[in-house]
Formats: C-alpha cells, sequence, structure tokens
C-alpha cells in the first residue's frame, strides 16, 4: 500500500546492497529485481585484469545473499502444508554453481560458501524432500568437507521422505571493504574466488550430463586455496538403474577418443571396438557411432591402418 512497506522488505534489501558493495571490489554484479527473483539475488563474474589498464570477466556463477542468522532451505512443507517441490526443480534445472553470501548482523563482513554438496545430495535422491543448509564463521584452520546426513520424517508424503542435512562449513572467503583495500589480498581473493567456481561449474556440468562423479574441495581454510580435492561417484545398486543415461552419456567422449585416434593412424583405437559394440548392441548409439565400429572393425579385420577408411 502506500506509503508502507513490510520492515523485513528494507531488510532484506539492505544486506543485498552491502554484499553487493564489497564483492563489487572483486566482481562485476547484476541484481535480478525482487519481480524476476526466482531463487537467486545475484547473477557474479570474478574480474580479472589482462593489460595495465584493462581487465575482463570470467567464470559465471549465480549468488544467494542472506543476512543475519536468516536460514536457508530448499523443499519442505510451507504454511499451508504444501510441499515445495518445485524448489528443488529449480535447482535440478540450474546450469551453473549456486553460492551463498552472507552478511553478518553488523554489516562488518560478507562470507561466501560453494553450495556444491547440494548436487551430491541429488545424485543420492532423485527427489529430496528437503534440504537444509548450516554453515560456521571464518576460521583460521582447515576443515575437512563433511558428507551431508539424512533422516526420516514419518509424517512426510512427498518426495524421499528425507531431510537432508548440508554443513557448508567455514566460508571459502571472508571479504570486508578494509580487507579488500589491500591490493593482495583482492587479487588473492579473486584467484580462490576463480578456482572454486571452475571446479563447481565441472560438477554442475557433469550432473546434466549424467555422469554421477564428482571432483570436491574436500579440505580448505578460509581466504586460501583448497589443499586437497575428493572424488565422489554416486552408484545405484539396482539392476539396470542409470544404465541407458550413462551409457548415453558415454557416447560423445567415446566418439571424440575413437574418432581422434582413428584419424591419428593409432591402432590402440581396436580396444575401443567391444564397447562400441555393446553400445550399439544395445541401442544407446546415435547416427555416427554404427559407421565407427563399421570402419574400425574392417580395419582391424585388414591389419590396416585405422586411419584407412574415413
Amino acid at each position: 500500500m502506500a506509503g508502507q512497506r513490510l520492515a523485513i522488505d528494507s531488510i532484506g534489501e539492505s544486506y543485498e546492497v552491502f554484499a553487493e558493495s564489497v564483492l563489487n571490489r572483486i566482481a562485476t554484479l547484476t541484481r535480478i529485481g525482487t519481480k524476476q527473483d526466482f531463487g537467486t539475488d545475484t547473477y557474479c563474474q570474478p574480474r580479472v585484469p589482462i593489460a595495465a589498464r584493462m581487465e575482463a570477466v570470467m567464470e559465471l556463477c549465480l549468488l544467494q545473499v542472506k543476512g543475519g542468522r536468516s536460514p536457508l532451505t530448499y523443499g519442505g512443507l510451507n504454511a499451508r502444508n504444501q510441499w515445495k517441490g518445485h524448489e528443488v526443480d529449480w535447482l535440478r534445472g540450474l546450469w551453473a554453481p549456486l553460492y551463498l553470501a552472507t552478511v553478518n548482523p553488523e554489516y562488518e563482513r560478507v562470507d561466501l560458501f560453494s553450495l556444491w554438496p547440494i548436487w551430491w545430495v541429488m545424485w543420492q535422491s532423485v527427489t529430496p524432500f528437503k534440504i537444509e543448509l548450516s554453515w560456521q564463521g571464518p576460521v583460521n584452520d582447515e576443515f575437512e568437507y563433511r558428507a551431508p546426513t539424512k533422516r526420516v520424517v514419518a509424517e512426510a508424503e512427498h518426495g524421499d521422505r528425507h531431510v537432508w542435512a548440508i554443513d557448508l562449513g567455514p566460508p571459502i572467503l571472508s571479504l570486508s571493504h578494509q580487507s579488500l583495500n589491500d591490493n593482495e589480498f583482492r587479487i588473492r581473493a579473486t584467484e580462490i574466488f576463480r578456482y572454486w567456481i571452475q571446479v563447481d561449474r565441472q560438477t554442475v556440468a557433469r550432473f546434466h550430463a549424467n555422469v554421477p562423479l564428482i571432483d570436491a574441495n574436500f579440505r580448505w581454510m578460509t581466504n586460501r586455496l583448497p589443499t586437497a580435492r575428493q572424488e565422489l561417484l554416486a552408484i545405484d545398486p539396482r539392476p539396470g538403474m542409470n544404465i541407458d543415461s550413462l551409457a548415453r552419456a558415454l557416447v560423445p567422449s567415446l566418439l571424440g577418443v575413437g574418432s581422434h585416434l582413428q584419424h591419428q593412424g593409432n591402432h590402440e583405437v581396436f580396444r575401443l571396438i567391444p564397447v562400441l559394440e555393446w553400445i550399439e548392441t544395445n541401442g544407446y548409439g546415435n547416427l555416427i557411432t554404427g559407421g565407427l565400429l563399421a570402419k574400425l572393425s574392417r580395419a582391424q579385420r585388414e591389419g590396416t591402418s585405422p586411419a584407412t577408411y574415413l
């Protein structure tokens, strides 16, 4: 109504404005208007110098800004006891890594957290009922990643009926205007941010390519590059589960490797023939796999170079 508005709107806006003022020191941000906000507040791209008077933007990520002690959850039930499954669907549809930017109650600093464990949860559950995220303050000691935990919600009638709890640990970056006045710190912060985005971007890309492997930052300290990585592989023991999508995800890489070795005349390509046969026999191939298999099989039978039939 004219002349009035909920106080919480102004508080939320102030958090976003402060976060933007700090993060603008190392990145270019494009805020999303309230009416167009479907879950993220800002598009973010770190800035890097490329010449004495020139700079460029690089990796893209998404930011969700929270202030004070405001919680962050996805899914669960709303005030009308309806399941917010659309929030989980929204997460599954993201094509850029998502980060949480928190503003402390005193408006002194902005802490950044990677939300990559959400994708690890979704490799283990197609439809988690609810995802709850918690986090810590900046630390001067190394933190080791902790696997998400889950608990059954007896009254839940939607999704997998589990609440998944994710501990994001300490922030990957803790920034203030004062700390960013130090040019060396600002450069290092940008490098750290870019490193995390590069790793997390691969996690999101593999998720959409149906490749259930995550290369995760396993050990880190606030404002320092991670010191250890971990490979996480999701496996479903039920017979036949995921085989179709995994096989189809394999085909593009298989064709890339096979065609390169074929054109280079490398006899190692003949080792791929059994895999191509399996792909074709089970109907996982495309318009190219059959041709590659036929040409390689013929060259092998005749004892000629793989490049004979291109």
